[in-house]
């Protein structure tokens, strides 16, 4: 009898951790060809849509010609810039979509007319982007990109890296600061062969990592990322000119990121983790 009433304490401690969070999943998939990233089915107004998780956006976005398909009601405009140029800005509020039946929405999107990067999208039949850190207002957004899959957890462990090392054992984590102090913009520092020090923007919607310079040496050479105690070396990286078109935030791509765990809290918690695969 006292055997049965310890199993019975231990399942039911065991019931009480497992309920600790709810962790709502997301199935992702991977792009296909060379480019690389991630996107998901979410259902719209009754049909899939294919969207990119983009850690890169600082919001959720959907293409215009959608927009205008569904007859969804245009708010204020303003102003924002991309790699590719700057762009004009229409706020379409809040999104109501579904992953696999689960609820998500998709709050204070936007989207943009005559957007230069839609049309690499549309080729892949993807129809917008989606921001993990814009999802992560009041929970922990997971993206992991070696499964692939999106999980939100909440509430929000209070001793993140413990809950990660114990979640995610066979990977090994960064804690980072963020630095660029807007919200959703997601930006580390890192140490790159030839430049030093550089703020780099996680971002998982770009295929390769872009770095504005006019001074590095033989761009053909493999380039070396340190991200505190990891590294990448990166063949694809793409050196820009200063006086490039667009922003000139470098930018840490799937060339680096790819097969790695990222990991936002909410806003008011300066740090973001990623999770690298032990060898």
């Amino acid at each position: 009898m006292k055997q049965l009433i310890f199993l019975g304490l231990i399942l039911s401690s065991s019931l009480c951790i497992a309920s600790e969070f709810n962790v709502q999943k997301f199935p992702l998939t991977f792009r296909s060809g060379d480019r690389a990233g991630v996107f998901g089915k979410f259902r719209i107004q009754d049909k899939d849509y294919s969207l990119l998780i983009d850690s890169g956006a600082s919001g959720h976005g959907l293409n215009y010609k959608l927009v205008k398909k569904m007859k969804l009601a245009l708010g204020k405009t303003g102003e924002g810039s991309t790699p590719h140029g700057d762009i004009h800005i229409i706020h379409i509020g809040t999104i109501h979509t579904q992953i696999n039946g689960k609820p998500l929405d998709l709050r204070d999107a936007i989207t943009v007319k005559n957007d230069p990067g839609d049309l690499s999208l549309e080729k892949d039949g993807i129809w917008g982007t989606v921001s993990p850190s814009a999802l992560a207002d009041d929970k922990l957004a997971v993206l992991d990109l070696a499964k692939p899959a999106m999980y939100l957890i909440y509430p929000v462990p209070k001793n993140i890296m413990g809950w990660l090392m114990g979640k995610y054992s066979d990977f090994d984590f960064d804690e980072l600061p963020r630095v660029s102090g807007r919200p959703y913009v997601e930006m580390i520092e890192t140490t790159v062969d030839d430049l030093g020090n550089l703020k780099m923007t996680v971002d998982s919607g770009a295929t390769t990592t872009n770095i504005y310079s006019d001074s590095i040496g033989d761009s053909s050479k493999p380039i070396s990322i340190w991200i505190q105690k990891h590294r990448c070396s990166t063949p694809m990286a793409r050196i820009r000119s200063i006086g490039s078109p667009g922003h000139q935030n470098h930018l840490l791509g799937m060339d680096c990121l790819q097969g790695k765990i990222l990991v936002f809290p909410p806003t008011n918690l300066q740090m973001l983790w990623i999770g690298w695969p032990k060898k």
